[in-house]
């Protein structure tokens, strides 16, 4: 079976050719959605970088807060913080229609 690979910048998945056993519908969703992912993946590039990182690391990466203090070096407590700042910076900078 021949094999397709979706790139998400950072991230890589392999369908196994899956996406041309699907039918049309079915595919053309899977495309939407890999596409809104790597429309997120480059907005989220766009953050200040203390933000990108706990951003990413939460999200994306999908550690708890402390994992993420462990890696960072930062107390749990400001972890929290810069999540909570991250999503009150996204909220200012972008727009809603911008994700519809």
């Amino acid at each position: 079976m021949e094999q397709e690979t979706v790139d998400l910048q950072k991230t890589e998945f392999q369908t196994d050719g899956m996406l041309s056993a699907l039918p049309a519908p079915a595919a053309e969703s899977i495309a939407l959605h890999a596409e809104e992912l790597r429309y997120i993946h480059a907005r989220v590039d766009e953050l200040p970088d203390r933000y990108r990182e706990v951003i990413h690391a939460f999200y994306i990466e999908e550690k708890s807060y402390e994992q993420i203090a462990d890696e960072t070096g930062l107390e749990r407590k400001s972890v929290e913080s810069r999540l909570y700042r991250a999503r009150s910076w996204m909220r200012r900078h972008w727009r809603k229609e911008d994700f519809e």
